[in-house]
Protein backbone atom coordinates (compact mmCIF):
# COMPACT_ATOMS: atom_id res chain seq x y z
CA UNK A 1 0.00 0.00 0.00
CA UNK A 2 2.66 2.52 1.03
CA UNK A 3 6.11 2.82 -0.48
CA UNK A 4 8.80 3.54 2.10
CA UNK A 5 10.25 6.97 1.34
CA UNK A 6 13.97 7.56 0.81
CA UNK A 7 15.74 10.55 2.36
CA UNK A 8 16.99 12.92 -0.28
CA UNK A 9 20.76 12.70 -0.77
CA UNK A 10 22.94 15.72 -1.50
CA UNK A 11 25.70 13.40 -2.68
CA UNK A 12 25.25 9.85 -3.91
CA UNK A 13 22.30 7.92 -5.23
CA UNK A 14 19.97 5.07 -4.47
CA UNK A 15 19.64 2.18 -6.91
CA UNK A 16 16.12 0.80 -6.88
CA UNK A 17 14.53 -2.21 -8.54
CA UNK A 18 10.75 -2.42 -8.76
CA UNK A 19 8.73 -5.46 -9.80
CA UNK A 20 5.68 -4.65 -11.92
CA UNK A 21 2.92 -6.98 -13.11
CA UNK A 22 2.18 -6.83 -16.84
CA UNK A 23 -1.54 -6.89 -17.68
CA UNK A 24 -2.68 -7.22 -21.29
CA UNK A 25 0.85 -6.59 -22.50
CA UNK A 26 1.58 -3.40 -20.55
CA UNK A 27 2.21 -1.72 -17.23
CA UNK A 28 1.61 1.96 -16.73
CA UNK A 29 2.13 4.12 -13.67
CA UNK A 30 4.47 6.24 -11.59
CA UNK A 31 7.69 4.78 -10.28
CA UNK A 32 7.73 4.29 -6.52
CA UNK A 33 10.42 6.90 -5.91
CA UNK A 34 11.07 10.47 -7.02
CA UNK A 35 13.95 12.34 -8.65
CA UNK A 36 14.81 9.52 -11.05
CA UNK A 37 17.80 9.78 -13.36
CA UNK A 38 15.86 8.92 -16.51
CA UNK A 39 18.91 7.70 -18.45
CA UNK A 40 19.53 5.12 -15.70
CA UNK A 41 16.21 3.30 -16.30
CA UNK A 42 16.73 -0.32 -17.31
CA UNK A 43 13.88 -2.83 -17.64
CA UNK A 44 14.26 -6.62 -17.69
CA UNK A 45 11.99 -9.67 -17.46
CA UNK A 46 13.86 -11.07 -14.44
CA UNK A 47 15.37 -9.44 -11.34
CA UNK A 48 18.98 -8.27 -11.16
CA UNK A 49 19.29 -7.26 -14.84
CA UNK A 50 18.53 -10.87 -15.82
CA UNK A 51 16.13 -12.16 -18.42
CA UNK A 52 15.28 -10.37 -21.60
CA UNK A 53 15.86 -6.60 -21.76
CA UNK A 54 12.65 -4.64 -22.40
CA UNK A 55 13.14 -1.74 -24.79
CA UNK A 56 9.53 -0.82 -25.52
CA UNK A 57 8.61 1.84 -22.98
CA UNK A 58 7.81 5.54 -22.70
CA UNK A 59 8.98 7.89 -19.95
CA UNK A 60 7.23 11.13 -19.05
CA UNK A 61 7.03 13.68 -16.25
CA UNK A 62 4.29 16.10 -15.32
CA UNK A 63 5.01 19.81 -15.54
CA UNK A 64 3.52 20.44 -12.07
CA UNK A 65 5.43 17.50 -10.53
CA UNK A 66 8.75 17.16 -12.40
CA UNK A 67 10.21 14.98 -9.63
CA UNK A 68 7.75 12.14 -10.43
CA UNK A 69 8.47 9.71 -13.28
CA UNK A 70 5.67 8.06 -15.23
CA UNK A 71 6.35 4.94 -17.31
CA UNK A 72 4.39 2.97 -19.85
CA UNK A 73 6.07 -0.41 -20.41
CA UNK A 74 5.13 -2.93 -23.11
CA UNK A 75 6.13 -6.58 -22.69
CA UNK A 76 4.82 -10.08 -23.35
CA UNK A 77 6.22 -11.36 -20.02
CA UNK A 78 4.17 -11.68 -16.81
CA UNK A 79 6.41 -9.30 -14.86
CA UNK A 80 9.09 -6.73 -15.49
CA UNK A 81 11.80 -5.42 -13.20
CA UNK A 82 12.52 -1.73 -13.51
CA UNK A 83 15.89 -0.61 -12.18
CA UNK A 84 16.77 3.05 -11.82
CA UNK A 85 18.81 5.60 -9.88
CA UNK A 86 17.27 8.22 -7.59
CA UNK A 87 18.62 10.93 -5.32
CA UNK A 88 15.68 10.31 -2.95
CA UNK A 89 12.07 11.22 -2.47
CA UNK A 90 10.23 14.47 -2.22
CA UNK A 91 7.35 14.43 0.28
CA UNK A 92 4.27 16.14 -1.10
CA UNK A 93 0.67 16.70 -0.13
CA UNK A 94 -0.39 13.63 -2.15
CA UNK A 95 1.77 11.41 0.10
CA UNK A 96 0.18 12.85 3.25
CA UNK A 97 -3.32 12.54 1.80
CA UNK A 98 -2.69 8.88 0.89
CA UNK A 99 -1.46 8.19 4.42
CA UNK A 100 -4.50 9.88 5.95
CA UNK A 101 -6.88 7.92 3.70
CA UNK A 102 -5.13 4.70 4.75
CA UNK A 103 -5.41 5.55 8.45
CA UNK A 104 -9.06 6.54 8.18
CA UNK A 105 -9.81 3.34 6.25
CA UNK A 106 -8.06 1.22 8.88
CA UNK A 107 -9.93 2.94 11.70
CA UNK A 108 -13.25 2.43 9.93
CA UNK A 109 -12.42 -1.26 9.38
CA UNK A 110 -11.51 -1.69 13.05
CA UNK A 111 -14.69 0.07 14.17
CA UNK A 112 -16.74 -2.28 11.98
CA UNK A 113 -14.80 -5.25 13.37
CA UNK A 114 -15.45 -4.02 16.90
CA UNK A 115 -19.17 -3.53 16.21
CA UNK A 116 -19.57 -6.98 14.68
CA UNK A 117 -17.67 -8.73 17.48
CA UNK A 118 -19.52 -6.92 20.26
CA UNK A 119 -22.77 -7.81 18.53
CA UNK A 120 -21.68 -11.46 18.27
CA UNK A 121 -20.71 -11.55 21.96
CA UNK A 122 -24.04 -10.03 22.97
CA UNK A 123 -25.92 -12.50 20.75
CA UNK A 124 -24.03 -15.46 22.20
CA UNK A 125 -24.66 -14.28 25.74
CA UNK A 126 -28.38 -13.74 25.07
CA UNK A 127 -28.82 -17.10 23.33
CA UNK A 128 -27.00 -19.00 26.08
CA UNK A 129 -28.94 -17.40 28.91
CA UNK A 130 -32.21 -17.68 26.97
CA UNK A 131 -31.63 -21.38 26.36
CA UNK A 132 -30.82 -22.05 30.00
CA UNK A 133 -33.97 -20.33 31.23
CA UNK A 134 -36.38 -21.86 28.73
CA UNK A 135 -39.05 -23.99 30.32
CA UNK A 136 -38.92 -26.38 27.40
CA UNK A 137 -35.14 -26.83 27.63
CA UNK A 138 -35.22 -30.42 26.32
CA UNK A 139 -31.82 -31.31 27.66
CA UNK A 140 -32.08 -29.34 30.90
CA UNK A 141 -28.72 -27.75 30.14
CA UNK A 142 -27.37 -25.43 32.79
CA UNK A 143 -24.57 -22.90 32.53
CA UNK A 144 -22.44 -25.12 34.73
CA UNK A 145 -22.90 -28.03 32.33
CA UNK A 146 -21.49 -25.90 29.57
CA UNK A 147 -18.03 -26.57 30.94
CA UNK A 148 -18.39 -24.72 34.20
CA UNK A 149 -19.44 -21.51 32.47
CA UNK A 150 -21.37 -19.11 34.66
CA UNK A 151 -23.14 -15.86 33.89
CA UNK A 152 -20.15 -14.08 35.46
CA UNK A 153 -17.82 -15.93 33.05
CA UNK A 154 -19.86 -14.73 30.10
CA UNK A 155 -19.78 -11.14 31.41
CA UNK A 156 -16.02 -11.41 31.95
CA UNK A 157 -15.56 -12.73 28.40
CA UNK A 158 -17.61 -9.84 27.06
CA UNK A 159 -15.58 -7.27 29.00
CA UNK A 160 -12.29 -8.87 27.94
CA UNK A 161 -13.27 -8.86 24.26
CA UNK A 162 -14.38 -5.22 24.43
CA UNK A 163 -11.08 -4.22 26.11
CA UNK A 164 -9.09 -6.16 23.51
CA UNK A 165 -10.89 -4.50 20.62
CA UNK A 166 -10.51 -1.05 22.23
CA UNK A 167 -6.78 -1.74 22.71
CA UNK A 168 -6.36 -2.70 19.04
CA UNK A 169 -8.17 0.47 18.02
CA UNK A 170 -5.95 2.62 20.23
CA UNK A 171 -2.80 0.97 18.84
CA UNK A 172 -3.75 2.15 15.36
CA UNK A 173 -4.60 5.67 16.50
CA UNK A 174 -2.62 8.38 14.83
CA UNK A 175 0.34 9.48 16.93
CA UNK A 176 0.37 12.93 15.46
CA UNK A 177 -1.46 16.22 15.49
CA UNK A 178 -4.84 14.61 14.74
CA UNK A 179 -7.28 13.58 17.44
CA UNK A 180 -9.48 10.50 17.45
CA UNK A 181 -12.57 12.71 17.14
CA UNK A 182 -11.10 14.43 14.07
CA UNK A 183 -10.44 11.12 12.35
CA UNK A 184 -13.88 9.71 13.26
CA UNK A 185 -15.49 12.75 11.65
CA UNK A 186 -13.53 12.36 8.41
Amino acid sequence: MFVEKLNKKQDGIYVIEEEKIIIDGKWEGFLGHDNVNIVSISIHTAPGFAGKKVVNYFVSTLEEMPWKTHLKVFSDSEKVYITYESTGDQVEAEDINELQRGIVGTIKDLEEYKKSNIKEIDNLKEKTIEHIHQENNPHLVTLEQLGGVSANDINLLEETMKKYIDQKLSETSLKGPFTWQQLKGV
